[in-house]
């Protein structure tokens, strides 16, 4: 069963005495079952997914998401389902309009209004093509992802830096045995509905172990693009993702850097690990980095890891200098600054040769295109009368590359003769040139 789906998303919210927003239908949007209280600034990138009260004009938290770009967040695709229009996602499911992310929120709690304060609506909301859908019980498939568009840019001040997603070659994040930790303000009650016992106050967190594929049950579960999890063997019973932990981040950390491996998608019900310990399953990340650049326009951003800092070197004792006698000060020695090191150089982008735009006999388009450094990330546009038609996030392992458009569904075919401009952009910076297909 998904995680959210247990609780209404798309369910209006009313507000009881004191202040607290509850799911109009009776279920509590809480936190993790079992688990410990958790710094949000360990885990800064999590945002905070919900609806917004009219009446109320508060944001109540339905589910969980991940920063992973400055105007982008990850979370799943069934929290945008609407339990009455199941699979529909976007459009049929939950309008962007009703849904409002709250940055790095340290508490929840509706008598404190700053994290509300902070609340930033969506734009845009992009499910998963692949995804199934849920259906009216709660169960849903892979590809259990959507990307929510922000109105604006969350900024350095609100959260320093977005998620760092695994690259494919991170096997050991997703190795069985491998310690990760699930966070989120879901259910702290496996079973109950009673909305006394709604706490928001609490960011909350989960060690688990990373399962082998093959031990992760049949369908739906879905590998490479899944992983499950389990409990560590000294977790107490209850403990488990739970409802309104859906769409939340699943941590790991490799060689010191922290990465989101996986969002939460669904798990037994109830959720309180009793199933042979068994925790829940995630979209795995790492599948899906192109899907992400290609629908956000946006290269993915990798760690950079800083040189280490010189050695200071002592400063020499003059010569005929008196060595301190007892009780007499030594000298200080003065340390040397060091030296900061400057990072490499970001590649720039550039079209190569006159005729860079050829047209194929599919009515698809070639370009070339080269970087001054690589490796180097790119994404790639082409426009045609004054609109976008085509964009691409490419990698270049080589100093020039030539890649290839498919025709355009809906917009017409490449042809010879056609003027179209071309713009690359790199973190270095962008260049844009009119080119005519040949």
């Amino acid at each position: 069963m998904s995680r959210q789906k247990r609780v209404a998303a798309a369910t209006s919210v009313a507000v009881l005495a004191g202040g607290l927003a509850v799911v109009a239908n009776g279920g509590a949007t809480t936190r993790i079952v079992g688990g410990s209280n958790a710094a949000i600034s360990s885990y800064p990138a999590y945002v905070s997914i919900g609806s917004r009260s009219a009446a109320s004009e508060r944001t109540a938290h339905y589910c969980g998401g991940t920063l992973i770009a400055r105007q982008w967040v990850l979370s799943a695709a069934h929290c945008f389902d609407k339990e009455d229009d199941p699979g529909k996602g976007t459009p049929g499911g939950v309008a962007a309009s009703t849904v409002q992310v709250i940055p790095a929120p340290a508490s929840l709690n509706a008598a404190d209004g700053s994290a509300n304060s902070r609340a930033i609506t969506v734009e845009q909301i992009v499910v998963k093509s692949e995804y199934p859908g849920s259906t009216p019980a709660g169960d849903g498939g892979p590809n259990d992802l959507a990307l929510l568009k922000l109105s604006r840019e969350v900024t350095p001040a609100e959260i320093a830096s977005p998620a760092f997603v695994p690259p494919a070659s991170a096997d050991a994040l997703y190795a069985k045995g491998s310690r990760l930790v699930v966070t989120g303000y879901g259910s702290t009650n496996a079973t109950s509905t009673d909305p006394g016992s709604f706490d928001d106050t609490n960011f909350k967190k989960l060690d688990v172990l990373a399962k082998d594929d093959a031990d992760c049950g049949g369908a739906p579960f879905s590998a490479p693009i899944e992983l499950c999890t389990e409990l560590t063997p000294t977790e107490p019973l209850p403990a488990s993702s739970c409802q309104g932990d859906s769409g939340g981040p699943l941590w790991g950390t490799l060689d010191g850097v922290q990465y989101v491996v996986g969002v939460v998608s669904r798990g037994p019900s109830p959720c309180d690990g009793s199933e042979d310990r068994n925790e829940g399953t995630y979209a795995e990340t790492r599948a899906f980095r192109q899907w992400i650049e290609d629908t956000t326009g946006t290269p993915l951003a990798s760690p950079t890891t800083p040189a280490p800092a010189p050695t200071p070197t002592p400063t020499p004792t003059p010569t005929g200098t008196t060595p301190a006698g007892p009780g007499t000060p030594a000298p200080a020695t003065p340390v040397a600054t060091p030296t900061p090191v400057s990072a490499p150089a970001q590649a720039a982008p550039s079209l190569l040769s006159r005729s860079p735009a050829t047209a194929t006999r599919t009515g698809g388009l070639r370009l070339r295109f080269g970087c001054s450094r690589v490796p180097c990330r790119a994404t790639v546009t082409v426009s045609r009368g004054g609109r976008q038609v085509s964009r691409k996030v490419v990698s270049l392992s080589r100093s020039s590359q030539t890649i290839t458009f498919a025709p355009t569904k809906g917009r017409g075919r490449y042809r010879r003769g056609q003027r179209v401009v071309v713009k690359l952009t790199t973190a270095a910076g962008s260049t844009s040139r009119t080119v005519t297909i040949r």
